[in-house]
């Protein structure tokens, strides 16, 4: 077993199960575990998948969230480059309670900016969860019509009004 630690900007692929993978790369960090995935809008050959990666960042995303390292870190997803990360990419704002359930607060990607936020943002922001890089798998492969697609699986879509740029210009 193979582990790997964790950097922003590596690049990895994500198996399909059907003889395919998709490329992700890590754009983040939020903590000192949770990660920001972004997984783009294409699937290779498996094993013509790490030749592609440093391509593939340039399409767009099909998935963006937060979540923990296991994957990579036990080589089940293989870091197969490191990049930069694309300084276009829009990494997400959240909603969160500060101290009582109706002192909401739009927070940062980072954790570190916050402010009261208004009546339509507690309504369209999400409240920031770290979801299991399974989640990532199996809207991968629904999304391929692999199996069926969840509701659950929308929250990792990528939403251009709920970014931190949005938010907090």
């Amino acid at each position: 077993m193979v582990k790997v630690q964790i950097r922003v900007g590596d690049v990895f692929i994500v198996p399909t199960g059907d003889g395919r993978a998709a490329v992700g790369q890590v754009l983040g960090i939020y903590g000192m575990s949770d990660y920001y995935f972004a997984i783009f809008d294409a699937v290779f050959p498996l094993e013509n998948a790490a030749e592609s990666a440093i391509g593939a960042l340039r399409l767009p995303l099909l998935f963006l969230g937060l979540s923990l390292d296991a994957k990579i870190y036990f080589g089940d997803w293989p870091v197969v480059a490191h990049a930069e990360v694309d300084p276009s990419i829009l990494l997400p704002a959240y909603k969160v309670s500060m101290g009582t359930i109706d002192n909401i607060h739009v927070i940062d990607y980072t954790g570190t900016w916050s402010r009261p936020a208004t009546e339509a943002e507690v309504d369209f922001l999400e409240f920031r969860s770290t979801v299991s890089p399974v989640r990532f798998e199996r809207a991968l492969r629904a999304s391929l019509c692999l199996e069926p697609w969840l509701e659950l699986f929308d929250k990792l879509k990528p939403n251009e009004l709920a970014t931190t740029a949005a938010l907090f210009d």
